[in-house]
């Protein structure tokens, strides 16, 4: 094996990308196995849940149409992420040869592959809303706005209440008893 180097690129800052170096990371490289198994889950949960509340919002702007036609039609706007498959497949080979250039460009690459896909499946979300629940394009974006405004508020309230958990253990100890 060859030394240890530390990836750098711009997707050196997303900790879970490909240049994440799990062998070095110590407690999650024991869970390696489970890794996929959860973000599996969660990506059905997170695609659940958003439809549900895209098909609250829509509906409660006066569209018309179904949950279940709705998922399927946001299955087909989130497997545009099987594009970015072959580029994932290059950055391991190049992981597992050695090339460290080569894998930081390519995993920066990544990286902004995935921010502009991810602008794009906004995009079509939009038009699935507009086209399934038959509405106009600005209750379409006032549906998906909504939907994002939600998810983003109920993150920040989770955060702080991540932080006011470790700020309560990091008050009254790691070890002794601790009562919220």
């Amino acid at each position: 094996m060859a030394p240890y180097r530390p990836a750098r690129g711009l997707g050196v800052s997303f900790p879970f990308g490909p240049e994440a170096d799990l062998q070095n990371a110590g407690i999650a490289f024991q869970g390696r196995f489970l890794y996929p198994l959860i973000v599996a889950i969660l990506t059905i949960l997170v695609w659940v849940v958003g439809g549900l509340f895209i098909h609250a919002f829509a509906t409660g702007l006066g569209g018309v149409g179904s949950f279940y036609d709705y998922l399927k039609l946001a299955a087909y706007v989130v497997a545009l992420w099987l594009l970015l498959l072959p580029l994932k497949l290059a950055a391991a080979i190049l992981r597992l040869a050695g090339f460290d250039q080569a894998r930081d460009a390519v995993g920066s690459v990544f990286v902004l592959l995935g921010l502009c896909l991810f602008a794009y499946e906004i995009v079509l979300a939009a038009v699935a809303v507009r086209v399934h629940y038959r509405v106009s394009a600005v209750r379409a974006v006032g549906a998906m706005s909504l939907t994002l405004t939600t998810a983003a508020l109920i993150a920040g309230i989770l955060l702080i209440l991540l932080l006011l958990l470790v700020a309560r253990f990091f008050a009254h100890g790691f070890g002794g008893p601790c009562c919220l």
